[in-house]
Order: structure tokens, then sequence, then C-alpha cells
């Protein structure tokens, strides 16, 4: 299971706070989150746009849940 982000989530993520910051410098807070919901929503549409990646916390969340394999009963 994916426990952070991956190279590409990070550089959209940094993208966004980097220019968010400078909003929030020119103008509030409610600007600055505004352009992290553009930006962040931009970069995955760019990474993504052949299709969602269908491992981890990108799967469709529409979808079931993938199956859990673990036996819930101790091992002897």
């Amino acid at each position: 299971m994916q426990k952070g982000l991956s190279n590409g989530q990070n550089e959209i993520l940094l993208g966004a706070v980097e220019a968010a910051q400078k909003e929030r410098k020119q103008s509030d807070t409610d600007a600055a989150l505004k352009v992290i919901d553009k930006q962040v929503k931009k970069g995955c549409e760019e990474r993504y746009r052949k299709g969602k990646p269908t491992e981890g916390i990108w799967r469709d969340p529409s979808s079931s849940p993938p199956a859990h394999t673990e036996s819930a009963s101790p091992s002897p």
C-alpha cells in the first residue's frame, strides 16, 4: 500500500504551494487557496490525461476496494 506521494504528485503539490504563497503575499489566504485548487487540478489533469492511475490512492473511488487477503484469525 502506498503511504506517501509519488515524485509526480509531490511536484504538483510543491508547485501549487509555491504559486499559492506568491498569491497570498499579493492578495489573501482565500485567493491562495483558490490557486492551490486550480494548480492541483491542472497538474493532475495534465499528469493523468491518458487515464487514471489504477492502484493505491488513485484507484477510482466508485470502484469496490481491493479484496482483503490477510486472515482475521491468528496463525497457529
